[in-house]
């Protein structure tokens, strides 16, 4: 199934190692596959060219929904990774509090 790539990423930027985003130049192929026994899938399309790069992203069904502690734990870490201060950090929480409620309960 072709799918329009500007549904998909809406074009622009990505990160270190990548490339802008041309919307007339990606093209999308979606496919449901079932990941084999060695956790491998594979993706063959007469769309994609030999010696192409392409930028591959899995989206697995059924996940399992990570614990508070999980969640909470990585929310730590990226605020660690961010090296903000504890004033930027109470800002942040203000400010994410002040948005919660104005979405309501």
């Amino acid at each position: 199934m072709r799918v329009d790539a500007r549904r998909c990423w809406g074009g622009g930027a990505s990160n270190e190692g990548r490339a802008w985003y041309d919307e007339g130049m990606v093209r999308a192929i979606r496919e449901i596959v079932t990941v084999g026994e060695d956790g491998s899938v594979s993706v063959k399309s007469p769309e994609l060219r030999a010696g192409a790069r392409a930028e591959v992203i899995v989206l697995v069904e059924g996940g399992v929904a990570p614990s508070a502690a999980e969640r909470l734990a990585a929310l730590e870490a990226l605020q660690r990774s961010l090296s903000l201060t504890p004033e930027q950090t109470q800002k942040w929480l203000d400010e994410s509090a002040a948005e919660r409620k104005a979405w309501g309960p």
